[in-house]
């Protein structure tokens, strides 16, 4: 008893095989929404998507920073130490202008989305205080 399985019905059967593991594939990796629900990435969303990843980036620098210039700040108000300690919070200072100055130029060339300017506009202003605030704090 011989089964006979036609070319057709391979191929079709074959054909169906690879669309099902290309569409499970692609639910996998797609980005979703916090409701679970998947987001269609079109050139504008994904640039805004990049965007506010950079953004969360460099808040996170801003927030290290602004902990290390307040422990400088601080450090600066209570009384006179030894010259090592002096010194150690010269460089401290010194490592901070940098960082901030770093931070300043990066905010200046990232690119903007269009419907991201206004936050873009909060970015630059916070990235101007902070190098002024570490001056301060050097000074």
């Amino acid at each position: 008893m011989e089964i006979e399985v036609h070319r057709r019905f391979v191929i079709i059967t074959g054909a169906l095989l690879v669309l099902l593991l290309l569409t499970w594939v692609g639910m996998a990796v797609s980005p979703r929404e916090a409701t679970g629900r998947w987001l269609l990435l079109t050139p504008q969303r994904r640039a805004v998507l990049q965007y506010l990843r950079w953004c969360q980036h460099w808040t996170d620098s801003l927030v290290r920073l602004q902990d290390d210039l307040d422990a400088l700040t601080l450090a600066d108000s209570q009384s006179a130490a030894s010259a090592t300690d002096l010194y150690r919070r010269a460089q401290r200072a010194q490592k901070a202008l940098e960082t901030a100055l770093d931070l300043q130029r990066d905010a200046e060339r990232v690119r903007v989305p269009a419907p991201m300017v206004g936050v873009h506009q909060l970015v630059t202003a916070s990235a101007q205080a902070f190098p002024a605030w570490a001056e301060a704090v050097t000074a």
